[in-house]
Protein backbone atom coordinates (compact mmCIF):
# COMPACT_ATOMS: atom_id res chain seq x y z
CA UNK A 1 0.00 0.00 0.00
CA UNK A 2 2.65 2.34 0.37
CA UNK A 3 3.70 2.05 -3.43
CA UNK A 4 -0.21 3.11 -4.03
CA UNK A 5 -1.15 6.89 -5.17
CA UNK A 6 -3.61 8.77 -2.81
CA UNK A 7 -6.22 7.98 -4.67
CA UNK A 8 -5.48 4.33 -4.60
CA UNK A 9 -5.02 4.82 -0.88
CA UNK A 10 -8.18 6.51 -0.64
CA UNK A 11 -9.99 3.24 -2.28
CA UNK A 12 -8.44 0.77 -0.49
CA UNK A 13 -9.28 2.07 2.90
CA UNK A 14 -13.03 2.96 1.60
CA UNK A 15 -13.22 -0.65 -0.04
CA UNK A 16 -12.14 -2.26 3.23
CA UNK A 17 -14.05 -0.39 5.80
CA UNK A 18 -17.36 -2.50 6.92
CA UNK A 19 -20.27 -0.76 8.61
CA UNK A 20 -19.27 -2.23 11.92
CA UNK A 21 -15.96 -1.10 12.22
CA UNK A 22 -17.48 2.39 12.05
CA UNK A 23 -17.14 4.28 15.20
CA UNK A 24 -20.56 5.22 17.03
CA UNK A 25 -19.99 8.61 16.59
CA UNK A 26 -19.63 8.67 13.13
CA UNK A 27 -22.66 6.98 12.68
CA UNK A 28 -24.17 9.57 14.99
CA UNK A 29 -22.68 12.44 12.81
CA UNK A 30 -23.87 11.01 9.59
CA UNK A 31 -27.56 10.75 10.86
CA UNK A 32 -27.26 14.21 12.13
CA UNK A 33 -25.88 15.14 9.16
CA UNK A 34 -29.07 13.61 6.96
CA UNK A 35 -31.19 15.60 9.43
CA UNK A 36 -29.52 18.88 8.66
CA UNK A 37 -29.35 18.17 5.34
CA UNK A 38 -33.13 17.64 4.88
CA UNK A 39 -34.15 20.83 7.09
CA UNK A 40 -31.71 23.57 4.88
CA UNK A 41 -33.88 21.90 1.65
CA UNK A 42 -36.76 22.15 3.40
CA UNK A 43 -35.95 25.93 5.03
CA UNK A 44 -35.20 27.31 1.20
CA UNK A 45 -38.55 25.57 -0.28
CA UNK A 46 -40.44 29.11 -0.81
CA UNK A 47 -37.61 30.96 -2.18
CA UNK A 48 -37.08 32.16 -5.53
CA UNK A 49 -33.98 30.81 -5.74
CA UNK A 50 -35.34 27.36 -5.16
CA UNK A 51 -37.76 28.02 -7.90
CA UNK A 52 -35.61 28.53 -10.52
CA UNK A 53 -34.14 24.84 -10.18
CA UNK A 54 -36.94 23.35 -10.02
CA UNK A 55 -38.07 24.62 -13.01
CA UNK A 56 -34.87 23.47 -14.77
CA UNK A 57 -35.24 19.92 -13.27
CA UNK A 58 -39.11 19.45 -14.00
CA UNK A 59 -38.46 20.61 -17.61
CA UNK A 60 -35.73 17.98 -18.29
CA UNK A 61 -38.57 15.33 -17.53
CA UNK A 62 -36.30 12.80 -16.73
CA UNK A 63 -37.30 9.36 -15.42
CA UNK A 64 -38.26 8.63 -11.73
CA UNK A 65 -35.48 7.40 -9.92
CA UNK A 66 -34.76 9.60 -6.44
CA UNK A 67 -36.89 11.97 -4.77
CA UNK A 68 -36.71 16.06 -4.75
CA UNK A 69 -36.76 17.09 -1.37
CA UNK A 70 -39.36 19.00 -0.47
CA UNK A 71 -41.80 18.77 -3.51
CA UNK A 72 -41.34 14.95 -2.92
CA UNK A 73 -41.47 14.87 -6.95
CA UNK A 74 -39.06 12.27 -8.68
CA UNK A 75 -36.22 12.89 -11.58
CA UNK A 76 -33.15 11.10 -12.55
CA UNK A 77 -30.59 10.20 -9.85
CA UNK A 78 -28.10 13.03 -11.59
CA UNK A 79 -30.89 15.80 -11.31
CA UNK A 80 -32.36 14.91 -7.87
CA UNK A 81 -28.56 14.98 -6.44
CA UNK A 82 -28.21 18.58 -8.68
CA UNK A 83 -31.54 19.73 -7.34
CA UNK A 84 -31.05 18.84 -3.58
CA UNK A 85 -27.57 19.85 -3.29
CA UNK A 86 -28.56 23.81 -4.86
CA UNK A 87 -31.56 24.04 -2.23
CA UNK A 88 -29.86 22.66 0.91
CA UNK A 89 -27.03 25.49 0.36
CA UNK A 90 -29.33 28.43 -0.47
CA UNK A 91 -29.92 29.84 3.56
CA UNK A 92 -26.06 29.28 3.89
CA UNK A 93 -27.53 26.74 6.90
CA UNK A 94 -25.80 23.84 5.98
CA UNK A 95 -22.72 21.73 8.03
CA UNK A 96 -19.28 21.56 7.14
CA UNK A 97 -15.94 19.72 8.07
CA UNK A 98 -12.84 20.26 7.03
CA UNK A 99 -13.21 23.40 6.06
CA UNK A 100 -15.91 23.15 2.92
CA UNK A 101 -19.88 22.08 3.41
CA UNK A 102 -20.15 18.86 3.66
CA UNK A 103 -23.68 17.55 3.43
CA UNK A 104 -25.07 19.90 0.00
CA UNK A 105 -22.60 18.23 -1.55
CA UNK A 106 -22.28 14.44 -0.71
CA UNK A 107 -25.32 13.67 0.83
CA UNK A 108 -27.13 14.53 -2.41
CA UNK A 109 -24.83 12.20 -4.33
CA UNK A 110 -25.51 9.62 -1.46
CA UNK A 111 -28.81 9.56 -1.04
CA UNK A 112 -30.10 9.63 -4.91
CA UNK A 113 -27.31 7.04 -5.43
CA UNK A 114 -28.53 5.14 -2.82
CA UNK A 115 -32.57 5.35 -3.69
CA UNK A 116 -31.76 4.61 -7.64
CA UNK A 117 -29.69 1.31 -6.80
CA UNK A 118 -31.96 0.05 -3.47
CA UNK A 119 -28.82 0.72 -0.88
CA UNK A 120 -29.87 0.01 2.85
CA UNK A 121 -29.50 2.91 5.32
CA UNK A 122 -26.38 1.04 6.96
CA UNK A 123 -25.03 1.19 3.34
CA UNK A 124 -25.80 4.68 3.35
CA UNK A 125 -24.38 5.63 6.35
CA UNK A 126 -21.34 4.39 5.29
CA UNK A 127 -21.13 6.17 1.92
CA UNK A 128 -21.66 8.71 3.71
CA UNK A 129 -18.51 9.04 6.39
CA UNK A 130 -16.67 7.59 3.37
CA UNK A 131 -17.61 10.85 1.23
CA UNK A 132 -16.91 13.10 3.86
CA UNK A 133 -13.54 11.15 4.70
CA UNK A 134 -12.31 11.77 1.04
CA UNK A 135 -13.55 14.93 0.45
CA UNK A 136 -12.40 16.28 3.63
CA UNK A 137 -8.77 14.97 3.59
CA UNK A 138 -8.31 16.43 0.18
CA UNK A 139 -9.75 19.65 1.24
CA UNK A 140 -7.23 20.22 4.10
CA UNK A 141 -4.44 18.58 1.78
CA UNK A 142 -5.15 21.74 -0.67
CA UNK A 143 -4.85 23.99 2.88
CA UNK A 144 -6.23 28.10 3.16
CA UNK A 145 -4.27 28.65 0.27
CA UNK A 146 -6.75 27.17 -2.45
CA UNK A 147 -9.02 29.58 -1.33
CA UNK A 148 -7.22 32.37 -2.94
CA UNK A 149 -9.37 31.71 -6.24
CA UNK A 150 -10.98 28.32 -5.27
CA UNK A 151 -14.01 27.42 -3.32
CA UNK A 152 -13.20 24.28 -1.19
CA UNK A 153 -17.09 23.33 -1.08
CA UNK A 154 -17.19 22.75 -5.23
CA UNK A 155 -13.77 21.56 -5.39
CA UNK A 156 -13.23 18.93 -2.91
CA UNK A 157 -17.10 18.39 -2.48
CA UNK A 158 -17.22 16.55 -5.91
CA UNK A 159 -14.59 13.77 -4.56
CA UNK A 160 -16.89 13.59 -1.81
CA UNK A 161 -20.16 13.24 -3.82
CA UNK A 162 -18.04 10.52 -5.79
CA UNK A 163 -16.73 8.46 -2.99
CA UNK A 164 -20.08 8.19 -1.36
CA UNK A 165 -22.13 7.76 -4.68
CA UNK A 166 -19.37 4.99 -5.61
CA UNK A 167 -19.53 2.97 -2.11
CA UNK A 168 -23.23 2.46 -3.13
CA UNK A 169 -22.85 1.46 -6.73
CA UNK A 170 -20.39 -1.48 -5.51
CA UNK A 171 -17.83 -0.08 -7.22
CA UNK A 172 -14.50 -2.00 -7.41
CA UNK A 173 -10.93 -0.87 -6.74
CA UNK A 174 -10.03 0.52 -10.31
CA UNK A 175 -13.66 1.81 -10.61
CA UNK A 176 -13.48 3.72 -7.28
CA UNK A 177 -10.22 5.07 -8.64
CA UNK A 178 -11.61 6.19 -11.81
CA UNK A 179 -14.71 7.80 -10.50
CA UNK A 180 -12.02 9.97 -8.45
CA UNK A 181 -9.82 10.72 -10.66
CA UNK A 182 -12.36 12.01 -13.28
CA UNK A 183 -14.30 13.71 -10.50
CA UNK A 184 -10.90 15.59 -9.33
CA UNK A 185 -11.25 16.47 -13.47
CA UNK A 186 -14.10 18.34 -13.10
CA UNK A 187 -13.33 20.48 -9.79
CA UNK A 188 -14.51 23.76 -9.79
CA UNK A 189 -15.97 26.83 -8.20
CA UNK A 190 -14.71 30.39 -8.39
CA UNK A 191 -14.77 32.69 -5.96
CA UNK A 192 -15.75 35.86 -7.97
CA UNK A 193 -19.42 35.38 -7.42
CA UNK A 194 -18.59 36.87 -3.76
CA UNK A 195 -17.51 40.14 -4.85
CA UNK A 196 -20.47 40.52 -7.42
CA UNK A 197 -23.25 39.05 -4.69
CA UNK A 198 -24.56 36.50 -7.69
CA UNK A 199 -26.11 32.99 -7.26
CA UNK A 200 -23.02 31.18 -8.13
CA UNK A 201 -22.36 29.95 -4.97
CA UNK A 202 -25.10 27.53 -5.00
CA UNK A 203 -24.53 25.87 -8.20
CA UNK A 204 -20.89 25.19 -6.99
CA UNK A 205 -22.55 22.71 -4.42
CA UNK A 206 -25.03 21.22 -7.49
CA UNK A 207 -22.50 20.53 -9.65
CA UNK A 208 -20.35 18.65 -7.11
CA UNK A 209 -22.84 16.51 -6.12
CA UNK A 210 -24.43 15.20 -10.25
CA UNK A 211 -20.90 15.52 -11.06
CA UNK A 212 -19.41 13.26 -8.61
CA UNK A 213 -22.58 10.81 -9.57
CA UNK A 214 -21.96 11.34 -13.30
CA UNK A 215 -18.07 10.48 -12.59
CA UNK A 216 -18.78 7.23 -10.56
CA UNK A 217 -21.71 6.21 -13.04
CA UNK A 218 -19.53 7.01 -15.45
CA UNK A 219 -16.83 4.24 -13.82
CA UNK A 220 -19.01 1.70 -13.78
CA UNK A 221 -19.88 1.19 -17.41
CA UNK A 222 -15.64 0.95 -17.81
CA UNK A 223 -14.43 4.97 -18.11
CA UNK A 224 -11.04 5.35 -16.81
CA UNK A 225 -9.87 8.08 -14.92
CA UNK A 226 -6.41 9.25 -13.34
CA UNK A 227 -4.81 7.75 -10.84
CA UNK A 228 -2.81 10.23 -9.35
CA UNK A 229 -5.52 12.87 -9.74
CA UNK A 230 -4.78 14.04 -6.28
CA UNK A 231 -0.96 14.35 -6.36
CA UNK A 232 0.04 14.12 -9.73
CA UNK A 233 2.34 17.01 -11.59
CA UNK A 234 -0.59 18.25 -13.46
CA UNK A 235 -3.01 16.97 -10.72
CA UNK A 236 -5.48 18.94 -8.23
CA UNK A 237 -3.15 19.99 -5.20
CA UNK A 238 -1.08 21.17 -7.60
CA UNK A 239 -3.31 23.33 -9.85
CA UNK A 240 -5.71 24.84 -6.93
CA UNK A 241 -3.46 25.38 -4.09
CA UNK A 242 0.69 25.93 -2.64
CA UNK A 243 0.48 22.97 -0.79
CA UNK A 244 3.63 21.10 -0.90
CA UNK A 245 3.15 17.93 1.24
CA UNK A 246 -0.39 16.49 0.61
CA UNK A 247 0.84 13.18 1.66
CA UNK A 248 0.75 13.95 5.48
CA UNK A 249 -3.08 14.48 5.44
CA UNK A 250 -3.36 10.77 4.63
CA UNK A 251 -1.33 9.56 7.23
CA UNK A 252 -4.02 9.19 9.58
CA UNK A 253 -6.77 6.65 7.54
CA UNK A 254 -8.44 5.18 9.89
CA UNK A 255 -7.53 6.60 13.07
CA UNK A 256 -9.35 9.46 12.87
CA UNK A 257 -12.66 10.52 11.29
CA UNK A 258 -13.23 13.40 9.54
CA UNK A 259 -16.70 13.09 9.60
CA UNK A 260 -16.31 13.45 13.49
CA UNK A 261 -15.53 17.27 12.89
CA UNK A 262 -19.03 18.05 11.67
CA UNK A 263 -20.20 21.06 12.94
CA UNK A 264 -23.66 22.18 12.41
CA UNK A 265 -24.73 25.70 11.73
CA UNK A 266 -26.77 27.63 14.23
CA UNK A 267 -26.63 30.60 11.87
CA UNK A 268 -27.52 30.99 8.09
CA UNK A 269 -24.75 32.98 7.73
CA UNK A 270 -21.01 32.41 6.30
CA UNK A 271 -19.12 30.94 8.98
CA UNK A 272 -16.52 33.41 9.04
CA UNK A 273 -19.19 35.72 10.67
CA UNK A 274 -20.45 33.32 13.16
CA UNK A 275 -17.48 33.67 16.00
CA UNK A 276 -18.34 37.34 15.88
CA UNK A 277 -21.94 36.90 16.03
CA UNK A 278 -22.02 34.06 19.08
CA UNK A 279 -20.04 37.21 20.76
CA UNK A 280 -22.09 39.57 19.87
CA UNK A 281 -25.11 37.56 21.53
CA UNK A 282 -23.74 37.06 24.82
CA UNK A 283 -22.79 40.88 24.90
CA UNK A 284 -26.10 41.15 24.66
CA UNK A 285 -27.68 38.58 26.99
CA UNK A 286 -24.61 39.70 29.48
CA UNK A 287 -24.62 43.21 29.47
CA UNK A 288 -28.44 44.02 28.20
CA UNK A 289 -27.03 46.15 25.61
CA UNK A 290 -29.33 48.61 24.03
CA UNK A 291 -28.67 49.13 20.04
CA UNK A 292 -30.02 52.95 20.48
CA UNK A 293 -27.09 53.29 22.93
CA UNK A 294 -24.19 51.65 20.88
CA UNK A 295 -21.35 54.49 20.01
CA UNK A 296 -18.95 51.79 18.24
CA UNK A 297 -18.53 48.19 17.50
CA UNK A 298 -14.87 46.95 17.18
CA UNK A 299 -14.96 43.42 15.84
CA UNK A 300 -11.51 41.80 16.15
CA UNK A 301 -10.86 38.52 14.01
CA UNK A 302 -8.33 36.75 11.84
CA UNK A 303 -6.87 37.76 8.65
CA UNK A 304 -9.09 35.79 5.97
CA UNK A 305 -12.67 36.00 7.40
CA UNK A 306 -13.03 39.44 5.88
CA UNK A 307 -11.82 38.30 2.66
CA UNK A 308 -14.37 35.44 2.33
CA UNK A 309 -17.19 37.18 4.44
CA UNK A 310 -16.32 40.68 3.15
CA UNK A 311 -17.38 43.86 5.11
CA UNK A 312 -20.15 45.36 3.38
CA UNK A 313 -21.76 48.23 4.95
CA UNK A 314 -25.35 48.32 2.84
CA UNK A 315 -27.16 44.95 1.42
CA UNK A 316 -28.12 44.70 -2.13
CA UNK A 317 -29.26 40.55 -1.85
CA UNK A 318 -29.96 38.64 1.16
CA UNK A 319 -26.70 36.71 0.19
CA UNK A 320 -24.29 40.03 0.79
CA UNK A 321 -25.83 40.13 4.66
CA UNK A 322 -24.73 36.53 5.09
CA UNK A 323 -21.44 37.58 4.35
CA UNK A 324 -20.87 40.09 6.46
CA UNK A 325 -19.05 40.02 9.65
CA UNK A 326 -20.97 43.31 10.55
CA UNK A 327 -23.89 42.56 9.27
CA UNK A 328 -24.18 39.73 11.38
CA UNK A 329 -22.83 41.15 14.44
CA UNK A 330 -24.74 44.24 14.06
CA UNK A 331 -28.21 41.90 13.88
CA UNK A 332 -27.29 40.11 17.12
CA UNK A 333 -26.82 43.33 19.19
CA UNK A 334 -30.12 44.89 17.49
CA UNK A 335 -32.26 41.49 17.94
CA UNK A 336 -30.66 39.50 20.27
CA UNK A 337 -31.04 36.31 17.61
CA UNK A 338 -29.85 34.81 14.48
CA UNK A 339 -32.24 32.91 12.74
CA UNK A 340 -33.60 32.15 9.45
CA UNK A 341 -35.59 35.31 8.74
CA UNK A 342 -32.50 37.58 10.34
CA UNK A 343 -31.29 37.88 6.76
CA UNK A 344 -34.39 38.34 4.63
CA UNK A 345 -34.73 41.31 2.67
CA UNK A 346 -37.23 43.00 4.90
CA UNK A 347 -34.75 42.74 7.58
CA UNK A 348 -31.64 43.52 5.88
CA UNK A 349 -32.82 47.11 5.07
CA UNK A 350 -34.22 48.00 8.07
CA UNK A 351 -32.62 51.68 9.23
CA UNK A 352 -31.42 50.61 12.62
CA UNK A 353 -29.72 47.58 11.38
CA UNK A 354 -27.68 49.11 9.11
CA UNK A 355 -27.19 52.60 11.29
CA UNK A 356 -25.54 49.78 13.32
CA UNK A 357 -23.53 48.42 10.83
CA UNK A 358 -22.25 51.85 9.84
CA UNK A 359 -20.77 51.88 13.41
CA UNK A 360 -18.71 48.79 12.71
CA UNK A 361 -14.97 48.31 12.74
CA UNK A 362 -13.03 45.06 11.57
CA UNK A 363 -9.14 44.62 12.98
CA UNK A 364 -7.21 42.22 12.58
CA UNK A 365 -5.60 39.90 14.99
CA UNK A 366 -1.82 38.46 14.48
CA UNK A 367 -2.26 35.36 17.07
CA UNK A 368 -6.46 34.97 15.68
CA UNK A 369 -4.85 34.62 12.14
CA UNK A 370 -2.06 32.13 13.23
CA UNK A 371 -4.58 29.79 14.99
CA UNK A 372 -6.81 29.72 11.81
CA UNK A 373 -8.33 27.52 10.84
CA UNK A 374 -7.73 26.15 14.33
CA UNK A 375 -9.75 28.06 15.79
CA UNK A 376 -12.26 30.47 13.71
CA UNK A 377 -12.99 32.86 16.40
CA UNK A 378 -13.42 36.79 17.19
CA UNK A 379 -13.49 39.24 19.99
CA UNK A 380 -16.60 41.92 19.50
CA UNK A 381 -16.02 45.21 21.53
CA UNK A 382 -19.26 47.36 22.10
CA UNK A 383 -18.88 50.65 23.87
CA UNK A 384 -21.74 52.90 25.17
CA UNK A 385 -21.39 56.22 26.97
CA UNK A 386 -21.82 53.58 30.55
CA UNK A 387 -18.66 51.68 29.48
CA UNK A 388 -16.64 49.14 26.59
CA UNK A 389 -18.14 45.54 26.84
CA UNK A 390 -15.89 42.80 25.18
CA UNK A 391 -15.86 38.94 24.58
CA UNK A 392 -13.48 36.86 23.05
CA UNK A 393 -14.82 33.57 21.55
CA UNK A 394 -12.58 31.03 19.76
CA UNK A 395 -14.95 28.49 19.62
CA UNK A 396 -18.47 29.28 18.62
CA UNK A 397 -21.49 27.93 18.99
CA UNK A 398 -22.21 24.52 16.52
CA UNK A 399 -18.48 24.57 16.14
CA UNK A 400 -16.30 21.12 16.84
CA UNK A 401 -15.75 21.87 20.63
CA UNK A 402 -19.05 23.05 20.98
CA UNK A 403 -21.84 20.89 18.95
CA UNK A 404 -24.93 21.49 18.34
CA UNK A 405 -26.51 19.12 20.99
CA UNK A 406 -29.71 16.62 19.37
CA UNK A 407 -32.67 18.50 21.02
CA UNK A 408 -30.94 21.62 19.40
CA UNK A 409 -30.73 20.05 16.65
CA UNK A 410 -34.56 19.14 16.47
CA UNK A 411 -35.44 22.68 17.47
CA UNK A 412 -33.74 23.98 13.95
CA UNK A 413 -34.80 21.57 12.15
CA UNK A 414 -38.57 21.69 12.87
CA UNK A 415 -37.96 25.57 12.49
CA UNK A 416 -36.75 24.85 8.86
CA UNK A 417 -39.58 22.62 8.03
CA UNK A 418 -42.39 24.43 9.61
CA UNK A 419 -45.17 25.65 6.93
CA UNK A 420 -43.27 23.35 4.02
CA UNK A 421 -44.69 20.05 5.78
CA UNK A 422 -46.86 18.99 8.33
CA UNK A 423 -45.55 18.67 11.34
CA UNK A 424 -46.91 14.36 11.39
CA UNK A 425 -44.61 14.48 8.36
CA UNK A 426 -41.80 16.28 9.50
CA UNK A 427 -41.56 14.48 12.97
CA UNK A 428 -42.02 11.05 10.97
CA UNK A 429 -38.99 11.63 8.59
CA UNK A 430 -37.17 12.82 11.55
CA UNK A 431 -37.90 9.70 13.54
CA UNK A 432 -36.75 8.05 10.11
CA UNK A 433 -33.17 9.55 9.92
CA UNK A 434 -33.00 8.91 13.94
CA UNK A 435 -33.61 4.79 12.77
CA UNK A 436 -31.38 5.07 9.61
CA UNK A 437 -29.63 1.77 10.21
CA UNK A 438 -32.62 0.66 10.64
CA UNK A 439 -34.10 1.15 6.80
CA UNK A 440 -33.81 -2.14 4.55
CA UNK A 441 -33.95 0.46 1.41
CA UNK A 442 -33.53 3.77 1.21
CA UNK A 443 -36.63 4.37 -1.01
CA UNK A 444 -38.48 3.71 2.35
CA UNK A 445 -36.74 7.10 3.57
CA UNK A 446 -39.61 9.25 1.71
CA UNK A 447 -42.54 7.35 1.22
CA UNK A 448 -45.58 8.30 2.30
CA UNK A 449 -44.14 12.26 2.47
Amino acid sequence: MDNCTLTEKLADFSLGLVYDDIPELAKIKAKDAVIDYLGCILGAADSAEAAIIDDLVFEAAAPAEATLVGSWKKSSAHYAAMSNAYRCHILEFDDGAGGMHTGTTILPAAIAAAEKYGASGKELIRAIVLGIEAACRISLAAGVSQNKYWHSTGTCGVFGAAMASGIIMGLDRDQLVWSLGNAGTMAAGLWQFNQEGAMTKYLHCAKAAADGLLASMLAKRGYTGARKIIEGEKGFIVSHSEEKNPERFFETLGNEYMIEMLSIKPFPSCSHTHAAISASLQLKEKYDIKAEEIDKIIITTYKDAPITARNNKTFVTSREAKFSISGGAAAALLRGRVDKNTFSMESIVQPELLELVAKTEIQIDDEMTQNYPRQWAAAVEVQTARGSFKIVEKEPWGDLRDAMPLNKLKVKYKQLAEGVISDKAAELLWERCLKLEDLDNVKNLFAGL
